[in-house]
């Protein structure tokens, strides 16, 4: 084994540790950008663990007694810096949904499903809570119904 090979081993090891699992927030993800100046080598070797997961999460928060959503998100980041292809992982988070159309409306925005071919995903973790409602379904006339 070649002193490089050993070098490069030991560096994606540390890197590893470093960019670790998913974060909790973007200023944690953004934190991680930083990796990426280091050197080319740590460039190499850290982009893909960077772009590994693509996030999306919704939060509410109570203000003065007022829902306040709150929406974060890499996805933007990872397709300025086309970096679409490296992404692994796509994670969906939000913690209150009323509406499944204006969700599906957000998350297409939001992976800019339009212009970016999301080609590298090989997993989907979706975790929506939906909102109690007090509306009531519309209702469905039956009585004409055939079963066939």
């Amino acid at each position: 084994m070649s002193i490089h090979a050993l070098v490069d081993s030991d560096t994606t090891k540390i890197l590893d540790y470093a960019v670790g699992s998913p974060t909790a927030s973007i200023g944690d993800w953004k934190a991680r950008l930083h990796l990426l100046g280091v050197c080319k080598l740590w460039t190499q070797i850290a982009r893909p663990l960077v772009y590994h997961t693509v996030f999306i999460r919704q939060s509410t928060t109570r203000r003065s007694g007022q829902a306040v959503k709150r929406w974060e998100t890499n996805s933007d980041c990872v397709a300025i810096r086309r970096c679409w292809n490296l992404p692994k992982r796509l994670h969906i988070h939000v913690s209150e949904c009323k509406d499944v159309q204006s969700l599906v409306a957000r998350l297409e925005k939001s992976l800019c499903l339009s212009a970016v071919e999301w080609s590298g995903v090989r997993t989907l973790e979706l975790d929506v809570t939906m909102a109690l409602t007090t509306k009531q379904p519309a209702s469905v006339d039956t009585s004409s119904s055939v079963l066939s």
